[in-house]
């Protein structure tokens, strides 16, 4: 899970949960600087916890649902394995303060959300290979 923008925009790897308890995400940080003309185009990206979140595990699970909220309050992406997708979400009402920590956070306080984010596009990387 990657944020790609224009030069301004990192990634706090040490942000808090509004809460103050615990951690604000689960995933390991791959990058902090969002910059799309940084680092080969490498982005903020945060790798999920579980590496069967895509590829093999996702086949081996049968499929994975990807959530994100993207608010004043920053970026959050969760993923749910089959049998694990909150009710709220299939019902068609998420609420995502009932959900566990979420993967990947980027936090307002070092990507002014307002600033870098206004139509948003998501990319799926379907990459096949011979």
């Amino acid at each position: 899970m990657t944020l790609h923008t224009k030069a301004g925009c990192n990634l706090n790897k040490d942000v808090k949960p509004s809460s103050g308890n615990g951690k604000a995400y689960t995933g390991k940080v791959l990058g902090t600087n969002c910059d799309a003309k940084a680092n080969h185009n490498g982005g903020c990206g945060v790798l999920a916890a579980d590496d069967d979140t895509f590829g093999a595990g996702v086949k081996k699970n049968g499929y994975v649902v990807y959530a994100m909220l993207w608010d004043q309050e920053g970026v959050k992406i969760w993923n749910f394995k089959k049998g694990k997708v909150p009710k709220d979400l299939t019902d068609g009402a998420p609420d995502p303060s009932t959900w566990p920590t979420p993967d990947a956070f980027w936090s307002p306080d070092t990507c002014k959300i307002d600033q870098f984010f206004k139509e948003h596009v998501i990319v799926i990387n379907t990459t096949l290979c011979g």
